[in-house]
């Protein structure tokens, strides 16, 4: 066996979160080119659409969910959406993060919880779902 058949993700679902653009984006359209079907959640679905394009490209599937990955709400809506049309879930990619930069003396116990739920509980929970 190749090194490279290792990475062979033929057969394979993911979920990507933060995937309309950058890192994400890149993300989900490798796993595609691995052979990977791709659900992409996040806040752009004009830009959703652009990814989920090029991951067809690949000739994988993709499926689109636009939602504000800062809630907890749409998290089970994504695991439904990738179990519906795929019947699987064998990747999660938790790529959707990040804060506004700030002082730390600016910072407060809401801001700093806010922070911690946005990067730590929805992965947390979208992996646990």
């Amino acid at each position: 066996m190749a090194l490279l058949d290792a990475f062979k993700l033929t057969g394979k679902v993911a979920i990507v979160t933060g995937a309309s653009r950058g890192l994400g984006a890149g993300i989900a359209e490798a796993l595609a080119e691995c052979g990977a079907d791709v659900v992409i959640a996040a806040r752009s679905e004009a830009t959703l659409n652009e990814t989920a394009a090029r991951i067809r490209s690949f000739g994988r599937r993709a499926v689109t969910i636009p939602c504000d990955l800062k809630q907890l709400e749409p998290l089970p809506g994504i695991v439904a959406a990738a179990m519906k049309e795929f019947g699987r879930i064998d990747v999660v990619v938790n790529n959707a993060g990040g804060t506004a930069p700030a002082p730390f003396l600016a910072e407060t116990p809401e801001s700093l919880e806010e922070s911690f739920r946005f990067n730590v509980t929805n992965a947390f929970e979208l992996t646990r779902l």
